[in-house]
């Protein structure tokens, strides 16, 4: 790889949990794909807005036609809303290319260690193992990418026994209105700061070795980083999550219920299609009930966004305060979960336990226990883990 960062050591309270691995030139690596993958999705932007200005003038077509969904080829994973895109495809492929070739530099280097890959459309099936995996989401929030909407993003999670120990999350068109290269956002060791935005003595302080992609994006996005052990950062300075909310002034995102599982009786049985049907609109009532509690608390505002990975970036970042997500998968988690736990925050199921990624595909994150706690009663209550296959004992 053209990225050279020195060789530094990750912190001694943490390095049992991330092995031999240097994280620091792994995480510029990462940072690199990130931003090639970015620039494909703006090419797709580019070419939308061609279309539409194409449609407006010479009026052969609905500008809206021409620069809507229809002009972004896509075709139907398992339900409509969820979308995949060439685009998609194309932004895989180039941050799969440039993991695998670094991760086979590593091996060339230290033959023992094992790399594996996951992604939704790359073995989706494949278990997490205690190896080194690359967890990986081209573009979190496909529906809203199609539709031109901002809450999307590119999630990159680096997993050891299991465990995250490195995450990129990169929103391309949400900006904190700070314009900086993803190369000098890649700079960890600038100041910290606190949560009154002055010069704060850090706790675990990284070394100055920033990575430094030979790259320069062409957008005004948000990088969100960490390693295990050193914190959480957007655009090179750290965040931390909002712990002084409380419920009747947090901002709450709790997404629509999709993606129901089955039991292997259920899925077996010659009604299979219709038991789906009735658990996904059960669920979808018992999530309408939990709504409307969280309305009548009350909490300051409810949202529902179309991003995991950007939604668990904004806990992270202070700006949410508590999230559901009842069907997130290993490539939507990963990354994001990292970056709240990394920034003060709690992470677990729906019911209140440890999220275990290699089994669990519901997640609640939190500024505080006590918001975690809001949710994960109203789970339990509700028996919102069943459609889920979620048990309480």
């Amino acid at each position: 790889m053209s990225i050279s960062v020195m060789s530094t050591p990750v912190p001694a309270s943490s390095s049992a949990d991330t092995g031999e691995m240097s994280l620091i030139e792994a995480l510029g690596v990462a940072i690199e794909a990130a931003d090639k993958g970015s620039r494909i999705i703006w090419q797709c932007v580019e070419k939308r807005r061609l279309a539409m200005a194409a449609a407006a003038t010479f009026h052969t077509t609905s500008a809206l036609a021409a620069g809507g969904a229809a002009s972004v080829e896509c075709e139907n994973k398992t339900s409509a809303t969820n979308l995949v895109t060439q685009h998609s495809k194309q932004c895989r492929e180039t941050i799969i290319r440039i993991l695998r070739q670094y991760s086979e530099e590593v091996q060339r280097e230290k033959p023992h260690l094992r790399f594996a890959f996951l992604t939704e459309e790359l073995n989706p099936g494949t278990p997490l193992s205690d190896d080194y995996t690359w967890v990986v989401d081209p573009i979190d929030g496909a529906a809203s990418f199609v539709h031109g909407l901002p809450d999307c993003c590119i999630s990159i999670g680096l997993t050891y026994r299991k465990q995250p120990v490195l995450a990129v999350v990169f929103t391309p068109f949400i900006s904190s209105g700070v314009r900086l290269t993803v190369a000098a956002a890649a700079v960890l060791n600038t100041k910290m700061l606190d949560e009154h935005g002055t010069a704060a003595a850090p706790t675990t302080a990284l070394p100055p070795t920033p990575p430094t992609p030979p790259v320069v994006p062409e957008c005004n996005g948000e990088l969100f980083t960490a390693i295990k052990g050193f914190g959480a950062f957007v655009n090179g300075r750290q965040v931390r999550v909002n712990a002084k909310v409380v419920p009747a002034t947090s901002v709450v995102v709790f997404n629509h219920p999709c993606g129901v599982m089955l039991s292997t009786a259920e899925a077996a049985s010659p009604d299979g299609a219709a038991i789906r049907r009735r658990k996904c609109d059960a669920a979808i009532d018992c999530s309408m009930a939990m709504r409307e509690e969280l309305l009548r608390l009350p909490v300051a505002a409810l949202r529902c966004y179309g991003s995991c990975a950007a939604t668990l970036a904004q806990v992270a970042a202070g700006r949410v305060d508590a999230y559901l997500e009842p069907a997130g998968k290993a490539w939507d988690v990963c990354a994001g979960s990292l970056l709240v736990t990394e920034a003060g925050g709690v992470v677990c199921n729906m019911l209140g336990r440890p999220l275990d990624m290699a089994h669990d595909t519901t997640i609640v994150a939190a500024a505080t226990q006590e918001m975690a706690d809001l949710m994960t009663e109203k789970c339990v209550r509700h028996g919102f883990g069943q459609y889920w296959l979620v048990e309480k004992e």
